[in-house]
């Protein structure tokens, strides 16, 4: 290899950054460091400067072995811009509905002798990014680990805990990997003296295949647990591990033979076993969680996890299931204090996409819901962020309820973001939307792996202090990860509309209504969920200005 295909100068944006053996550095000569996957497909957005990308084409060269979601892509795409300090996105550019460029201008040979596929230099990032991976799998001489471990930054004092894995398929059982992974955060969650990662966070490295130090340092989480499910007729195989992600080095693993039929008493076992070995000081009310479960009844238990994982499915019909698995939780322990809490949540999410037929009587329902795991259990964050989000959602909404309960929420879990965006969010719809951008500022600051509707609430915010120009990059962050939120495309079509950009906002009320969501003022405005009258005014001007009537 010459010097030219060793070392090349590239402009990304504004900044000239150095190409050499695969790796990006910055004018300071400092590598950029990105995880594998975002590696590849910046190399192959880097292979042809300016082409667009279709998410096709991105899922079949990044995970040619699986089935890769948008929601991994846009996560992908976000890294690469965060690394480039791209917040205006004039390097990795998107387009809707046909997919990603890169604006990449090579100062030395690359540039007159590109071909149509990959070329040599980003095939040879992706081999780097392979051999890196290879090198840390096999952890490798004691001199690379001295001098990789020294350039470590601390890590903050979290749990992330990874979907666990299921090693042979098992049919109506796939609803474990997430339903165990999901409900081992909720019970970590309740506990004083552990801060965990919510699973809109971890979950997102589901499908990169990475050594447990680059996962922990793109979550920025000290402690990795990892599952193992094997399926038998009778009995579950589920190991477990615990990993120093800073170190890279297992700090405790279990290995259970669980009866299909009490998933319950496995759980306990390991939530008590991991708190063990990362010997955290326990407050009573922890001690009491780790040794009395929250329902005695196993059956109800199960119900909890299959209802969890059909509300994350983000549709009316899996919101429906959601609640025939909650109802059956509560009908087989009626003082199971989270089965009301997660009804409520599932009602509050059913009236913030309009998918409440009986309106009143749900209201009514969810409301008590809410109310009545509080009753069982004052200390429950998630009753008082699901009765948070109820009040600024009903149709007779009280914000300064909403507002009291968020705040509880988040005296009961200060390090879940959840709750703190939420209560940006009731800030901006009470009319307070400069309070409300700087809450979510603060938390996409230091937050590793901000979820969609984080983007959402910032962009909501941003139109209301007449900066539309940051508003509509925040909402293009929100639907790069989740490409078919209803929530992002209605403040994205009124922005636009305000923004004067009528072929954009017809573009995003051409896959709004594509969504199955109706085109009008009035039904669009009430899901906004705005009740300031400025705020009011200014959306049915963005709307009407972007067609719609």
């Amino acid at each position: 290899m010459n010097a030219d295909e060793s070392r090349q100068s590239v402009k990304l944006g504004k900044a000239l950054f150095t190409l050499r053996r695969g790796d990006l550095f910055d004018s300071d000569g400092q590598r950029i460091p990105m995880r594998a996957k975002s590696a590849s497909m910046m190399a192959m957005l880097l292979g042809e400067p300016g082409r667009i990308f279709s998410k096709d084409e991105i899922a079949h060269e990044v995970w040619p072995d699986v089935t890769a979601s948008d929601e991994s892509i846009g996560q992908c795409v976000s890294e690469i811009r965060r690394a480039l300090n791209d917040h205006d996105h004039a390097i990795i550019k998107t387009f809707p509905k046909r997919g990603y460029s890169i604006n990449a201008d090579f100062q030395e040979v690359h540039k007159h002798s590109r071909p149509r596929f990959l070329p040599f230099i980003a095939s040879a990032l992706v081999l780097t990014v392979i051999a890196v991976v290879v090198v840390f799998l096999s952890i490798g001489s004691d001199q690379h680990q001295n001098t990789a471990q020294s350039s470590d930054k601390p890590l903050r004092d979290l749990v992330a805990v990874l979907p666990f894995q299921s090693l042979n398929s098992a049919g109506d059982d796939a609803y474990l990997t997430i339903g165990l992974a999901e409900d081992l955060i909720i019970q970590l969650s309740e506990l004083s003296a552990v801060s965990v990662l919510p699973s809109a966070s971890s979950f997102t490295v589901a499908n990169d295949v990475e050594t447990p130090r680059d996962v922990a340092k793109s979550l920025d989480a000290r402690y990795l647990v990892y599952g193992r499910i094997y399926h038998s007729k009778k009995t579950l195989q589920v190991s477990v591990q615990l990993i120093d992600g800073l170190e890279g080095t297992h700090v405790w693993a279990g290995k259970y033979d669980v009866a299909r039929d009490d998933l319950l008493t496995y759980h306990q076992t390991v939530l008590s076993n991991l708190i063990r070995a990362m010997s955290v000081a326990l407050s009573e009310r922890d001690e009491w969680l780790i040794e009395v479960p929250a329902t005695p009844s196993k059956q109800a238990f199960e119900e909890i996890l299959k209802g969890r994982v059909a509300a994350n499915e983000f549709s009316n019909q899996a919101n429906l299931l959601a609640e025939k698995h909650f109802r059956e939780a509560v009908r087989l322990d009626p003082n199971y204090s989270r089965a009301y809490a997660e009804l409520a949540a599932v009602y509050a999410i059913r009236f913030e996409n309009a998918w409440s037929i009986l309106v009143e009587a749900d209201e009514e329902k969810a409301l008590y819901f809410a109310q009545k795991a509080i009753e069982l259990d004052p200390e429950l964050w998630l009753a008082h962020y699901a009765i948070g989000r109820i009040y600024s959602t009903i149709n007779a909404s009280d914000l300064k309820a909403a507002e009291r309960h968020l705040r509880i929420a988040m005296s009961l879990q200060p390090d879940n973001d959840d709750a703190r965006i939420y209560f940006a969010v009731v800030k901006i719809l009470s009319g307070h939307a400069k309070e409300a951008e700087a809450i979510i500022n603060t938390v996409l600051a230091t937050h590793p792996a901000p979820p969609h509707w984080y983007f959402l609430g910032h962009g909501h915010a941003l139109l209301h202090l007449d900066r539309y120009e940051e508003a509509a990059i925040a909402l293009d962050r929100c639907l790069d990860q989740m490409t078919t939120s209803p929530y992002c495309l209605r403040i994205q079509i009124a922005n636009y509309g305000l923004m004067g950009q009528r072929d954009d906002a017809e573009w995003a009320a051409g896959e709004y209504a594509m969504l199955g969501h109706d085109l009008k003022i009035d039904l669009i405005v009430r899901l906004l969920l705005d009740k300031h009258p400025e705020h009011i005014k200014r959306l049915r001007h963005g709307l009407s200005a972007a067609g719609i009537e």
